[in-house]
């Protein structure tokens, strides 16, 4: 008997638990404060390194160079431009956060 009720409560806590992941969402604002939290946490002990530098596209970008470069995405030749004068400051590592998934069809 004890043990058909301790499995009727596991089985009853995994149900609430999957029903809070999927459809309650209660928690995630916590989760969030948390989260944000911890973050705040890290940036305030933690100074960013001076070596490090993050060339990013943003909206502006895209809309300055839309004359020059045409829409996103940019064929793989303005990469490669982008990646040679990066190469000139000698750095020890570029990395691209960038889905090259289509096929360049202007420069295959």
């Amino acid at each position: 008997m004890i043990q058909r009720r301790m499995v009727l409560l596991a089985v009853s806590l995994f149900i609430l638990l999957i029903a809070e992941v999927f459809y309650f969402k209660l928690f995630v604002s916590h989760e969030h404060r948390l989260s944000d939290f911890f973050i705040s946490q890290q940036v305030n002990t933690h100074q960013p390194d001076a070596d490090i530098v993050i060339v990013d596209i943003d909206e502006k970008s895209l809309s300055m160079l839309a004359d020059t470069l045409g829409r996103w995405p940019w064929s793989r030749s303005a990469h490669a431009e982008l990646l040679q004068g990066l190469l000139k400051q000698q750095p020890k590592a570029v990395v691209f956060d960038i889905l090259f998934s289509d096929p360049d069809l202007n420069h295959p």
